[in-house]
């Protein structure tokens, strides 16, 4: 980035920080005002939004509705973009790679520039947004299971347990003593050692082999081999029952963030 942009970018930044424009609203959040943003990062991949049926409708974002967060981080110089109804983060990245995006926002006004402190509280608020929504969902798919789906769902937490737990806690006491895991990059705030990159480095773990024994592909062919009845399951329920088991044992077997 220019240090004419920089400069541009953080004058725009600390005009905000005091005076939002006009019919850019805001929100509270960690106990702090932060403008909230109808923008979308022009170069990226619409926004999904869920619909009826577990389908997914693409689309580009209302400009009458502001439902994104942006921050900058003026300390480590880092962007985070959330979206505001459910947490889920949308953009993370440098303010180079994302200097259009962010001189966009503050000619916009609604580019928030706060501290490292400021960031973790937002993301840790996002979180819970995020750890809510999904608690709702399952409440409610739950609900309204019948009992070969019931079953599925105890059949892939015993396939879990036995199979992918252990190799995932060996690999786990591995990382926390320094073993970095074949094809693991780490991001953002890991460094070697520290709390963020053994999550980092646990997480690809659990990712590869979730991948390789509870993919749809072998665990159709496992409760085949098991006499299930599959064929009382509906296109999706297998792939959407894995990645709720995914989820839920990622937030369980994770070190928590840091």
């Amino acid at each position: 980035m220019s240090g004419m942009l920089r400069d541009l970018i953080d004058e725009a930044a600390q005009i905000l920080a005091f005076t939002p424009k006009a019919g850019v609203p805001t929100a509270q959040v960690a106990g702090k005002k932060y403008v909230l943003s109808n923008y979308w990062p022009a170069m990226s991949m619409s926004d999904e939004e869920g619909t009826s049926g577990g389908a997914k409708l693409i689309k580009g974002p209302d400009p009458d509705k502001f439902r994104y967060l942006w921050a900058l981080d003026t300390e480590k110089k880092m962007v985070r973009m959330w979206r505001f109804s459910d947490g889920d983060e949308k953009v993370s990245g440098s303010d180079r790679q994302l200097s259009s995006d962010l001189l966009v926002l503050s000619k916009k006004g609604q580019l928030n520039r706060v501290t490292s402190d400021e960031l973790k509280a937002i993301e840790k608020a996002m979180n819970k947004k995020t750890d809510d929504t999904l608690s709702s969902l399952r409440a409610s798919i739950d609900a309204n299971k019948d009992d070969v789906a019931r079953d599925l769902d105890a059949k892939l937490q015993d396939r879990a347990d036995r199979v992918v737990r252990p190799a995932f806690f060996k690999s786990l006491g591995d990382i926390k003593q320094g073993v970095t895991p074949i094809g693991f990059k780490p991001f953002g705030d890991a460094v070697a050692g520290n709390a963020w990159w053994v999550r980092q480095a646990a997480s690809h773990v659990l990712g590869l082999l979730w991948k390789k024994e509870m993919s749809e592909k072998a665990i159709t062919a496992w409760l085949t081999a098991e006499k299930f009845p599959v064929d009382q399951l509906g296109n999706q329920d297998i792939d959407f029952a894995t990645n709720d088991l995914y989820y839920t044992l990622g937030d369980e077997w994770l070190p928590k963030r840091p």
